[in-house]
């Protein structure tokens, strides 16, 4: 492979990583998905705290009873920090509340406008503290990246390949030829 060749398949390489890219981040942005992460044990046994939850727009997914959904709620004329609980109770003022790991139902309403996501998702990713688990993620990156690849071999020249003959006249066909000849 000569160096223009080179340079055109990683110029491609580049370009078609960043076109998917774009695209996925456009994709992101109009599903209004975003990835948070869980602080708190509240959520136990669904989400853990280092775990991170994906969420969508509640414009896409309507959130019910029994959906996880990230809500920035008030207490009295205090907004408090987002919160990734469940609904348990639709009320005409809003929705009712609960972490998995709580006893008792959140001391707030939450309104439809005070939610941002419905979580659809979550990634376990409070395993990645772990220096095993980060060992392993570099030696796979590190793996992939070195693994040696095939290079396409060059056509072999007419030198190389004695038993290939010159190309044929048309109309042209020798006795051993298994090809008829073709008339004029």
């Amino acid at each position: 492979m000569n160096r223009a060749a080179i340079r055109g398949h990683w110029a491609w390489t580049v370009v078609t990583t960043l076109v998917g890219i774009a695209i996925v981040l456009g994709v992101l942005w109009w599903s209004g998905m975003a990835l948070m992460p869980v602080r708190s044990g509240s959520m136990r046994p669904t989400f853990y705290p280092g775990d991170a939850v994906i969420g969508v727009s509640p414009r896409l997914v309507t959130p019910k009873v029994g959906d996880v959904v990230v809500a920035h709620p008030h207490q009295g004329d205090q907004q408090l920090p987002p919160i990734a609980h469940r609904i348990i109770e639709s009320t005409p003022e809003g929705f009712r509340t609960q972490g998995d790991a709580n006893p008792y139902a959140d001391a707030w309403i939450v309104r439809p406008g005070d939610i941002s996501h419905t979580v659809v998702a979550s990634a376990p990713l409070r395993f990645l503290r772990s220096p095993i688990a980060v060992a392993v993620a570099v030696g796979l990156v590190a793996l992939v990246l070195l693994w040696p690849r095939r290079r396409k071999e060059a056509e072999p020249t007419q030198q190389e390949q004695p038993w290939r003959t010159a190309p044929r006249r048309p109309g042209y066909a020798p006795r051993h030829s298994r090809e008829p000849a073709r008339s004029r």
